[in-house]
């Protein structure tokens, strides 16, 4: 294989549906010209740039993925497939560019974006969330009425609650939502925290009566613009991380 790492993912990006057409074994040229309803010359060209970087061999008469080539493809499918989940979380672009929000949290998840037909759709999501748990940890960074009020019913009903909110947050809570702040206080299954102002983010993490977690990135200045919802391993490992690096320097208020 010729070593211009450029020229390779280039071919990947341009030559990715042939390479795709023989991931299921080799094919003739005349299959491959059939598939992608092009000429036989295009494909001659096809199959020539990619045997330059050792992506195919022919074999017989036909046209075979090497290992190369099949780990190439994967490169590019994750690199695509993470580009679109990016481009679909476009609204992530209101956090800080260090913000400590990682592809493991954005791959494979839910988009819910606030729009002008639907605003408040991210924080009717997160509530049916909450509304489902068994056990919710949760890092605030600002106030959500209706998160307040979901967790009032899920707490009188047995919720286990952690969380960990910001000292402005809990200046808030104290001084506008004093009745349902002691109605969820009053309950032996409620630990509340204060908690350092470590990510421009809120964070739920939310444990469903079958075992399965759930984490839930919160993005907003005012409300909530953009919910990520993600049950991946690669996202609740990140969750778990932050999370356990916010409860280290947290202070126990109940």
């Amino acid at each position: 294989m010729a070593g211009d790492p450029e020229r390779f993912a280039r071919l990947l990006v341009d030559r990715a549906p042939f390479l795709r057409t023989l991931a299921d074994g080799a094919v003739s040229k005349r299959v491959l010209a059939d598939a992608h309803d092009v000429s036989r010359s295009t494909v001659d060209r096809a199959v020539r740039d990619l045997e330059t970087v050792g992506a195919v061999e022919r074999r017989d008469g036909t046209v075979a993925l090497t290992l190369v080539g099949r780990l190439g493809l994967a490169a590019h499918d994750t690199f695509r497939a993470d580009v679109d989940a990016l481009a679909g979380a476009a609204a992530l672009s209101t956090l800080p560019a260090t913000a400590s929000v990682t592809l493991d949290v954005v791959r494979g998840a839910e988009v819910v974006d606030a729009d002008p037909e639907t605003p408040h759709r991210p924080v009717s999501v997160l509530t049916d969330l909450l509304a489902e748990s068994v056990h919710v940890e949760l890092y605030a960074t600002r106030v959500l009425p209706e998160v307040m009020d979901t967790l009032r019913r899920r707490v009188g009903a047995g919720l286990v609650l952690d969380a960990y909110v910001v000292p402005d947050v809990l200046d808030a809570l104290f001084v506008d939502f004093r009745e349902p702040v002691e109605a969820i206080l009053a309950s032996e299954t409620v630990a509340l925290f204060e908690a350092a102002p470590t990510y421009p983010f809120g964070l739920v993490l939310c444990y469903l009566p079958d075992g399965r977690r759930i984490v839930a990135l919160v993005c907003g200045e005012r409300g909530v613009s953009l919910l990520l919802v993600n049950d991946n391993r690669d996202a609740l490992a990140w969750a778990r991380e932050r999370l356990d690096r916010v409860a280290a320097s947290a202070r126990t208020l109940r």
